[in-house]
């Protein structure tokens, strides 16, 4: 501020008063940002699931789901890849895992799947389901979702399955897809312990030319016949 001369007490203590307000009311904004950005920070899956929710549940406009995008610091596009994290002992009749741990563990699962993806353009989110599910920009290696199973099984002791599907379309195709791979994981995706390891074989050696089902089988030590038909059976798919 300033002052004209003469300088009277009055205007010089109003003024100073003035200074004093406005100080204090800065360094207020200031711990209130440091709170927010903190909370933020320590709470980022609980509040990117949220808007993942929202988004799938066909809640958000294209607007504001740019917005959010870039609050994030993600690509302001629909995301190329959805995948689904099916965890069998979670959905048992009588689950393994009791309902008091079940948060704790889907927030180890989500921890695990986001140092995996460090590097990758993701979203990571689980509903009532039991599913977890991440949406993924940009390309992403096959073999990578078999790092994530193979980490959570050997971290948790459990036996998770991840599958993937291609989003082709604008915004309205992410509720869209979620919805029908979602039902369509219930329905199909019930994998064997075979399939299993087929599939994390297949994704470790796909960029081998020499790769053929009767070697996938010979490395099982099973009928190429019968896993091709154990394939088809637990994942939907030749």
């Amino acid at each position: 501020d300033y002052i004209l001369k003469p300088i009277k007490p009055d205007n010089l203590t109003e003024v100073l008063k003035k200074v004093h307000h406005k100080l204090q009311t800065k360094t207020a904004e200031r711990k209130y940002l440091e709170i927010v950005s903190n909370h933020i920070s320590q709470n980022t899956l609980i509040i990117q699931e949220q808007f993942c929710l929202n988004w799938v549940e066909g809640n958000l406009t294209d607007g504001k789901i740019k917005e959010q995008l870039n609050f994030w610091g993600l690509p302001e596009e629909v995301p190329q890849l959805l995948a689904v994290v099916r965890i069998q002992e979670l959905e048992m009749k009588q689950p393994l895992i009791q309902a008091t741990d079940k948060e704790v563990f889907i927030f180890k699962v989500k921890q695990i799947i986001v140092e995996v993806l460090e590097k990758q353009h993701k979203l990571v989110f689980s509903d009532e389901s039991g599913l977890l599910f991440i949406l993924l920009w940009g390309y992403v290696q096959e073999e990578t979702f078999s790092k994530i199973e193979k980490r959570i099984e050997s971290y948790l002791h459990v036996s998770p399955t991840v599958f993937s599907t291609s989003i082709t379309g604008d915004f309205d195709c992410v509720p869209s897809s979620y919805q029908s791979y979602k039902k369509r994981a219930h329905e199909e995706f019930q994998v064997s312990p075979i399939v299993r390891r087929a599939k994390n074989y297949i994704r470790e050696q796909y960029t081998n030319p020499e790769l053929t089902l009767e070697g996938v089988a010979q490395e099982l030590q099973i009928s190429s016949v019968y896993l091709s038909r154990m394939i088809k059976q637990g994942l939907g798919t030749s």
